[in-house]
């Protein structure tokens, strides 16, 4: 029994060393500063072997990652103000356009552009970010010879880069 009456005594002298130290507590505040911001990416496309004597369009897409509640504007290649040309090694020329409507003319061209005669591009895209990727169509246009007087181009392999821009 002496042996149980010891742990006894420990047990209650360490009970009592600890309550008597001293308890010092402090608080601190964190804070952060979140700057808003867009990532963009897009989609590369490619019509593939085309037939010159219809126009062709094909669906491609552009991602945007905004913060949330983020108001955001897509702006489409501002050089289509004129006319858009795909070039082979060559220099030879193809004509395209990007739109921001399926099968449509010209009315939904997606340029930041100023057109000739004074008329502005309207044809953006616009949207609010919600933290996660949202994707937004668009539509290319190879223009064959019954949209117009477009003229066949030579044989070749042709590209080009479309400039896309956000602003938040």
């Amino acid at each position: 029994m002496s042996h149980k009456k010891l742990i006894l005594i420990l047990s209650v002298f360490t009970f009592f060393n600890l309550a008597s130290a001293n308890d010092v507590k402090n608080n601190f505040t964190s804070s952060s500063t979140i700057n808003g911001t867009c990532v963009l990416r897009a989609d590369d496309f490619s019509f593939g072997e085309i037939n010159q004597f219809t126009t062709q369009f094909i669906a491609s897409k552009i991602y945007v990652k905004c913060n949330k509640g983020l108001n955001y504007t897509l702006y489409g290649d501002s050089r289509f103000a004129s006319t858009l040309f795909m070039k082979d090694n060559k220099g030879n020329q193809l004509q395209y356009g990007v739109l921001t409507q399926p099968n449509n003319a010209w009315t939904t061209i997606f340029s930041s552009g100023n057109f000739p005669g004074g008329i502005t591009s309207t044809n953006i895209i616009t949207g609010t970010g919600n933290g996660l990727e949202k994707n937004h169509n668009i539509y290319l246009r190879v223009y064959g010879v019954d949209f117009g007087n477009v003229p066949l181009a030579t044989p070749g392999i042709y590209s080009d880069t479309f400039n896309i821009s956000v602003i938040y």
